[in-house]
């Protein structure tokens, strides 16, 4: 199933997440990106510095109530290792219906990093 994707983009969201940094009023330029070489080593500094740079977006993204508005990366994590086992297990038809495999397969399609691979 190849499909033309250019112009195609996934929810991301973008709006959303710049009005919820902006309403957080956590600054995100407080924190100097992480620089590192090609062949250069790992500091504990700038692993350290790049985890609270990575946290410090991910609070200011976070809503006040405690959850990601509009974040759902999960179902794309665990949908491809489900869908594998249920099919080598034999019980793929037996769990989902048709509509079930149909919409789940359009959902990876749909997600999917191009890397040049055909998948399905």
């Amino acid at each position: 199933m190849e499909r033309e994707q250019k112009g195609f983009h996934s929810c991301g969201d973008l709006f959303l997440r710049l009005q919820q940094k902006r309403e957080s009023g956590i600054d995100l330029l407080g924190i100097p990106p992480v620089r590192i070489g090609e062949n250069e080593e790992i500091s504990y500094e700038a692993a350290t510095t790049a985890v609270k740079k990575a946290l410090r977006v991910n609070r200011a993204v976070q809503a006040s109530n405690g959850h990601w508005p509009a974040e759902n990366a999960g179902p794309l994590f665990f949908t491809p290792p489900l869908l594998i086992s249920l099919y080598i297990s034999w019980t793929l038809n037996k769990v989902m219906t048709s509509t079930h495999i149909n919409e789940s397969i359009r959902y990876i399609d749909n997600h999917r990093v191009n890397l040049g691979l055909i998948l399905f």
